[in-house]
């Protein structure tokens, strides 16, 4: 079985605007899940502030081919009412953390790869940085 990995916003940001120094581990990441070696998730609401910050930043018509190029790539985990309710009621300080956390959670991901590991819970799901991520698969694929 593939491992499940859900990218949080600050890794998609990296591959998609190839910020540095982190464009290298993110591609990596990338890589992975279009080779079908890993399976990545991201949320909805991830979807929706990447075309909000790609089209601010590029343009309507080349932040939505950017989005649909990596739409194609990537599983998106639906936000409902109980990841909502769950979020609210988290110990997390970051609303929108939350909602990342039981969003992956709710899919049964078993890795959260973040910038920010200290800003989420590790129950149930293992959050790693990017070069974490990239160590551990390495020695179990």
């Amino acid at each position: 079985m593939k491992p499940k990995v859900y990218l949080d916003t600050d890794i998609l940001m990296d591959y998609l605007y190839a910020r540095e120094p982190f464009f290298k581990d993110s591609i990596e990441i990338v890589s992975l899940i279009e080779s079908g070696k890993i399976k990545g998730y991201i949320s909805s609401l991830i979807i929706r502030n990447l075309y909000y910050l790609l089209t601010k930043a590029l343009g309507e018509k080349s932040g939505r081919d950017k989005i649909k190029k990596f739409r194609s790539l990537i599983d998106i985990i639906a936000i409902d009412g109980k990841i909502i309710d769950m979020g609210l009621n988290s110990k997390m300080k970051d609303f929108e953390d939350a909602i990342q956390y039981y969003a992956a959670k709710s899919e049964g991901v078993k890795y959260l790869v973040t910038r920010n590991k200290k800003d989420y819970l590790s129950e149930g799901l293992t959050v790693l940085t990017p070069k974490e991520l990239l160590h551990t698969l390495k020695e179990i694929l």
